[in-house]
Order: C-alpha cells, then structure tokens, then sequence
C-alpha cells in the first residue's frame, strides 16, 4: 500500500532488503574465481613456473587456425584443473570451435 504525501511516494511496513540474494552472499575472493581468461605463451609459461599454485595449461587451437592459452587452477573441491578444462572445452571441440587440444603439466 502506497500513500502520497509531500509529494513522494513512501511504502508502508516493507523492511529494507538487498535486491538480490547474491549481496546477502557477500562477494566471493580471488580464491573461488572459476573463469579463464585468454593468455599468452610467455604469460602460461610464468604460471606453470610458479610453484605456489598448481595447475594445467591448455594450448587451443580454433578453427580458424589462431592459438589461444588458458591455465585453469587445482582448487580444494570436487574438480581438478584438469577436468574442469575438459568439461568446458571438449563442447567447444564437438561444435567445431576448436580443432586441436593440448594440456600442458609442469612437475615441480
């Protein structure tokens, strides 16, 4: 129910609540972040350089012959960087987007 007075509009008994449920969830850390940009070489190299992170690297090769680079992180869950790749990838590769896969592991 609304009421007009001094010409605003005011509700009545409505609490102040977020907009959304995912502000009542706060925002999530570096730590929890599931997408994969696009890198170099060089960038994918220094990555699997470091030693306090583990990971995979994946050389994608599309369709049209260009080569892009994505590191996808291990973290503490249900899914390897590993499995997580596939999972996001191997549809690409069934549509025809990528033409060739390759995962590249360093062992420190």
């Amino acid at each position: 129910m609304t009421r007009k007075a001094d010409g605003i509009r005011r509700r009545w008994c409505k609490p102040s609540r977020p907009a959304s449920g995912r502000a009542l969830m706060g925002r999530k850390t570096q730590n929890h972040k599931t997408e994969v940009s696009p890198m170099t070489r060089e960038q994918l190299n220094a990555k699997l350089d470091r030693t306090d992170i583990s990971g995979i690297g994946v050389e994608c090769i599309a369709a049209n012959g260009s080569t892009v680079y994505y590191f996808y992180e291990d973290f503490d869950g249900p899914a390897t960087g590993i499995e997580r790749a596939m999972k996001q990838l191997y549809p690409l590769m069934d549509k025809g987007k990528i033409q060739k896969l390759t995962f590249i592991e360093r062992r420190h």
